[in-house]
């Protein structure tokens, strides 16, 4: 059996440029090479468990910080506060047409999409805490800790000679905090249930839908599809294509 990554390996293949919008901005002929290819991760929860472990919700994912909590660790000092475990990772992707239209825009039109994808799956997230993760009899959210990393290509074997553009985010639920103010590991027998995974999907693809009208990117409502809108006037045709099919995440 392969042996498991350490925690240095581990962040550095999460947070690897070839994935990010960095690699497909970094291969436009026109492009600006000082520009931003725009917001690629952040860190997500609530601030009381957020300082647990020395983060700020909003601000980027550097590895060295992202070693230190794989590691269950305070990223400035060292202390562990995390116990060890298996951490859920929860992808949020994208419908396809929404990276097909990204992937024809200028690197300052990719970064609002970019943008509104990562702030669609933290509403995901949010609902999660929410609905899935509450304090029995209070109800209320666990404050929680998660990272959040988009990815916009989903594989790096190339079909019919491209690389097929594939937006998702990987949100990795690092911790909660328990009613004695320490972190812990979230239950994952709560989480990988079918109605908890498909009422925060449905949430978060509903912020992404509206997002996508604001940047003035009409939408159409699907029916019996994997996604519950695509964008409309990018025909079907395209989107069941064979390019689409065997993609996924590569470092899944």
């Amino acid at each position: 059996m392969p042996e498991r990554p350490t925690a240095g390996e581990f962040a550095a293949q999460l947070l690897d440029p070839a994935f990010s919008p960095q690699a497909v901005t970094s291969q436009d002929a026109d492009a600006d090479p000082d520009a931003d290819a725009g917001p690629s991760s952040r860190w997500h929860g609530t601030d009381k468990a957020l300082r647990k472990l020395g983060l700020r919700r909003g601000a980027a994912i550097r590895v060295r910080d992202l070693t230190a909590v794989v590691s269950g660790r305070h990223v400035r000092t060292g202390v562990r506060v995390l116990p060890s475990g298996e951490v859920p990772d929860l992808t949020f992707k994208a419908p396809n047409s929404v990276s097909f239209v990204w992937s024809r825009l200028t690197p300052e039109s990719r970064a609002d999409i970019q943008d509104a994808v990562l702030d669609s799956a933290s509403i995901a997230l949010d609902r999660l805490a929410g609905d899935h993760l509450a304090n029995e009899g209070t109800r209320s959210a666990l404050p929680f800790v998660s990272s959040l990393v988009l990815h916009v290509v989903g594989t790096l074997r190339p079909v019919n000679g491209i690389i097929v553009p594939l937006l998702h985010v990987h949100c990795c639920l690092w911790a909660v905090l328990d009613e004695t103010g320490a972190l812990t590991l979230p239950d994952e027998a709560t989480l990988y249930t079918e109605d908890a995974l498909r009422s925060c999907d449905a949430v978060g693809e509903a912020q992404l839908a509206y997002r996508m009208e604001t940047l003035g990117f009409p939408v159409r409502k699907t029916e019996g599809m994997e996604h519950s809108f695509e964008i409309a006037g990018v025909p079907r045709k395209l989107l069941d294509a064979d390019i689409w099919k065997n993609t996924g995440c590569a470092v899944a």
